[in-house]
């Protein structure tokens, strides 16, 4: 789903959910209850699971499942390889041990290992169907069967989806629809469909509602509301869930990604805090997120430690951040708006073996240099940025999604060298090119993917130009993709104000005060700048 596809009724939410009666008499129906029964001091939520399994085999699964509930897949392969130490024959083990190479949200699957966790069962799926003691497991085992058969990708999603509903309807419990919910979700292939998400937040919702400290239905309510137009809907979830799993660290990070969408920072920054100290700031995808929230507080002094932690890990081994410094750095930069940040000549001789971390460099060295009308320094900039972004689409190897980010990067750089040239038509025209390429890519909620919005860069140019109505209406669209977001909110601030539009300029001023209440000397400066209104 594109950014111009958004928009579906909540109400959707209700109807599709998927009953709950029948539950309570397939839970311990063999037997084994599967209470939280994980290793000491390890929080991660509660589900019942029931197996053939019996003792530490059992418990080890259920720390898997609760691993797996919170997409932390190394740890659940652990789990489950423990598991299957304790008792060799156990089928369940296996399932989740090829479960954990299967990552749906984010559009990832590794085949070969998850059949080769099958394999150690038993050689064919037949033997391995006959390891597994009842209808209920032998079920549940096939699940993975479909997973992993022969064909495309698309294809086993739909069958493994279909899979899951009959084993949902045949033995309906939390387990059974939460990996169902799961399963509408990993339809997306890298592109969100907003009636798959909301049918999977619908059987999510129902199972928190039966179950609360169920990390699962917890994560997938998260997952499936987490864009601004229904993120109110996963609100109480995202409350929820840190408590929940707090031995997990995505779990802390995730909470965020509905904060985020209602431009709730505090929240967010503190949540994404735990999360980047729990992966001991190896995660380059926390670190983006704290660092864009806290720039969103005006806490640039926070913002400035947390990037030079990043320059000072680049080089450790196993330690792969280049692409997050690139991204923070910019969107440092864009925040703060201080381009002489962006005057570097390194910034152009960039080559990072991940083209798009030398791209991002390039940009923001263009950008800087087309500020302080550097047409030499813009024209270099360009063509570094031209030749990294035909590199990418030539190698076959980036994602669709990256391309077209790759192309609004260049094509916000066009904009920006005719802009300081003099010629507004031209830019507009560039800018233009911008949105659509940014508009078309897959949405993908959280920081925005270019570290300048396309719509705040032709804002400027509009207001440059003297058509500040047109720049006040680009940014209240910017807004509603990017609440909160507080650049868009002080050029708002501007624009308003130029258009003779007091109400909304001091709506606009409300907000980023409340954004900037614990705003740092950097941003208290930036501040004082936005609530006044001045260019």
């Amino acid at each position: 789903m594109s950014r111009s596809q958004l928009g579906l009724a909540c109400a959707v939410v209700v109807a599709l959910a998927v009953p709950l009666t029948g539950a309570a008499q397939n839970e311990g129906a063999h037997g084994h209850d599967a209470a939280p029964a994980v290793r000491a001091g390890v929080k991660l939520g509660t589900i019942r699971f029931p197996t053939s399994a019996k003792g530490a085999a059992q418990a080890d699964f259920i720390e898997g499942v609760l691993y797996l509930h919170s997409f932390e897949y190394e740890s659940a392969r652990d789990a489950f390889r423990r598991a299957q130490r304790k008792s060799p024959a156990f089928a369940l083990a296996y399932w989740g041990d090829a479960q954990s190479w299967n990552h749906p949200v984010w559009n990832q699957r590794n085949a070969d290992s998850a059949r080769a966790a099958l394999a150690r069962l038993a050689p064919t799926a037949a033997e391995r169907a006959a390891r597994a003691p009842s209808a209920r497991e032998k079920a549940w085992l096939n699940t993975v069967e479909v997973l992993y058969g022969d064909g495309p990708k698309p294809r086993r999603d739909s069958l493994y989806l279909r899979s899951m509903e009959a084993l949902a309807l045949a033995h309906p419990d939390d387990e059974s629809r939460t990996f169902l919910a799961l399963a509408w979700l990993g339809l997306n292939q890298g592109d969100r469909r907003v009636s798959d998400y909301m049918r999977a937040g619908a059987i999510a919702h129902r199972v928190l509602e039966h179950a609360p400290d169920h990390p699962g239905a917890a994560h997938l309510v998260i997952h499936a509301f987490d864009d601004p137009e229904h993120a109110v809907l996963g609100l109480d979830a995202a409350r929820a869930y840190s408590g929940i799993a707090p031995g997990a660290a995505h779990a802390q990070h995730m909470t965020t990604h509905i904060f985020l969408a209602l431009g709730m920072w505090p929240q967010s920054n503190a949540q994404n805090r735990i999360a980047h100290a729990a992966s001991n700031g190896r995660s380059g995808h926390y670190l983006q997120w704290l660092a864009y929230g806290l720039q969103q507080e005006g806490r640039f002094r926070d913002a400035a430690a947390l990037l030079d932690s990043v320059r000072a890990s680049i080089g450790r081994p196993g330690w792969r951040l280049g692409t997050a410094l690139a991204s923070v750095r910019a969107a440092y930069v864009v925040d703060r708006d201080d381009w002489t940040l962006a005057r570097d000549p390194a910034l152009l001789a960039s080559n990072s073996e991940d083209r798009m971390s030398s791209l991002l460099d390039a940009w923001l060295y263009g950008m800087g240099a087309a500020r302080r009308h550097d047409t030499t320094a813009t024209s270099a900039a360009l063509a570094r940025a031209r030749a990294l972004d035909v590199a990418m689409r030539a190698s076959g190897q980036t994602p669709p999604g990256d391309r077209l980010v790759a192309a609004a990067l260049v094509q916000l750089v066009e904009g920006a060298d005719a802009a300081q040239r003099g010629d507004t038509a031209r830019a507009l025209d560039r800018l233009k090119s911008a949105q659509a390429s940014f508009d078309a890519a897959p949405v993908a909620f959280g920081p925005p993917t270019t570290p300048l919005l396309v719509g705040e860069y032709r804002a400027e140019v509009l207001l440059a130009a003297g058509r500040a109505a047109e720049a006040k209406a680009v940014l209240q669209d910017a807004l509603r993709q990017n609440p909160g977001r507080s650049r868009s909110l002080a050029l708002l601030v501007r624009a308003a104000m130029a258009a003779g539009d007091l109400q909304a300029a001091d709506a606009a001023r409300a907000q980023l005060a409340r954004n900037w209440a614990n705003a740092d000397d950097g941003g208290a400066r930036l501040k004082a700048l936005a609530l006044s209104g001045a260019p």
